[in-house]
């Protein structure tokens, strides 16, 4: 004969239950996000760079500014740390 195993909950309790599983998911995928967020951001924004380079008839300082970056410097020292 096999046995069931029955838990009764009262409905804190399966409340709490399900935000400790929900919880759990959140932080999990919380923290892949934002591990991941920042180097996705970066690539996307060296992508908008190296697009504008191969496009745009504009300086290196006009790129720059329009990226968001404080200077031609930074740009490239960027560029260089992603692009290689």
């Amino acid at each position: 004969m096999g046995s069931t195993h029955t838990v009764s909950c009262d409905g804190h309790a399966a409340e709490a239950l399900l935000a400790g599983h929900q919880r759990k998911h959140f932080r999990r995928t919380l923290n892949f996000v934002v591990l991941n967020l920042g180097p996705y951001l970066a690539k996307w924004r060296m992508q908008e760079v190296r697009d504008l380079m191969i496009n745009a008839d504009c300086s290196m300082g006009v790129i720059a500014e329009t990226s968001g970056y404080q200077s031609e410097a930074a740009l490239r020292k960027a560029f260089r740390a992603i692009a290689g």
